[in-house]
């Protein structure tokens, strides 16, 4: 793990003071080649947010305007979104994927079974609130982007009408971001 990328784990420790945090590798697929060293954290469900939250840790290493960290929160434990920030810190790497704030990604699949939501928007991590946003460390600053999945429907929306609009939509109906079942908030 590099400096920067302990630096960013420090950070989330700090974040998440008090509760137990899990690292766990992907070893399938290109991200062993593309981030060495990349793992995901864990962190135990235990807090006000009652989700399992997971981050990953070595994505800062590739500099794509800025550098950022993912975070993705869910009701339940799996390893399917170890996997997921893997596939997402993978195509950080690459930049004719331009991941960033503000963009929507293709999962290809639902985020967990069950779930209509089969795509991510890369956001200001809300739920978190700016003490886990920005991570200044000596060797650079990283930005953590949070992972809300989000439906068909509402990436065409965002799409069309811009991400701004989506958030508002999601604001305005309460959207519980941690229900794999929660239902579109555009037709």
């Amino acid at each position: 793990m590099t400096e920067l990328a302990h630096a960013g784990l420090h950070h989330a420790e700090t974040f998440w003071q008090g509760r137990r945090i899990n690292k766990f590798s992907w070893d399938l697929g290109p991200i062993k080649d593309s981030i060495p060293g990349f793992v995901v954290g864990r962190v135990d469900q235990g807090g006000s947010d009652d989700a399992w939250n997971y981050f990953s840790i070595g994505a800062c290493d590739v500099e794509r305007e800025g550098r950022h960290e993912f975070v993705l929160a869910s009701p339940v434990e799996s390893p399917r979104h170890v996997e997921t920030l893997a596939m997402v810190a993978h195509a950080y790497t690459d930049p004719r994927q331009a991941v960033g704030l503000g963009r929507v990604l293709n999962l290809g699949q639902p985020w967990l079974e069950g779930s209509e939501s089969a795509h991510l928007l890369v956001s200001v991590p809300y739920p978190f609130g700016p003490k886990l946003e920005w991570c200044r460390a000596p060797l650079g600053t990283i930005h953590y982007l949070w992972l809300l999945p989000i439906t068909a429907s509402e990436a065409a929306y965002c799409e069309q009408h811009g991400v701004e609009a989506l958030e508002q939509r999601l604001e305005e109906r309460e959207v519980n971001y941690l229900s794999p079942d929660r239902p579109s908030v555009v037709a």
